[in-house]
């Protein structure tokens, strides 16, 4: 079962539990059911944080680790862009002119694909920094139909 639907399913027993509970509330049923029911959706509500916080830890390891595999690769690109330069300069006067485009288009190539790892990086790292004002991606709005 994958982590959001074991959320929402939580979520609905959490529901029913409150329901019920608002229900034995109404009807004046203050005895041990209510207190039972309090109980379960107590333990519902710190179970579905359990979940989100579980959730947004496996989320960040994704994101740490993606970073860690493009910093590898822009250090390994980099260095094969130098030992590309250098063997371009060294032989230099010995290459053809096809042979010289072939190599400066390579290059140009590889300074492209270091140039999209590092934007990829940066929106990797400005994805990782939460404000804590808002934590999450999403904040709730206010809308007038909730008054109603």
């Amino acid at each position: 079962m994958s982590d959001n639907t074991e959320k929402l399913e939580e979520l609905k027993e959490l529901m029913e539990k409150y329901n019920e509970t608002v229900e034995s509330l109404e009807n004046h049923e203050k005895d041990e059911r209510i207190q039972h029911l309090m109980h379960e959706v107590h333990q519902k509500i710190l179970h579905l944080e359990g979940l989100q916080h579980h959730f947004s830890e496996s989320e960040n390891q994704k994101k740490e680790k993606f970073l860690k595999r493009h910093e590898e690769t822009m250090r390994r690109i980099n260095e094969q862009l130098h030992i590309l330069h250098h063997y371009f300069e060294l032989t230099l006067e010995e290459i053809e002119e096809e042979e010289l485009d072939a190599l400066a288009e390579y290059e140009e190539r590889i300074r492209h694909v270091l140039e999209e790892i590092k934007r990829e990086t940066n929106e990797a790292h400005a994805a990782l920094h939460v404000d804590p004002m808002h934590p999450h991606p999403f904040p709730t709005q206010h809308h007038e139909d909730d008054e109603k």
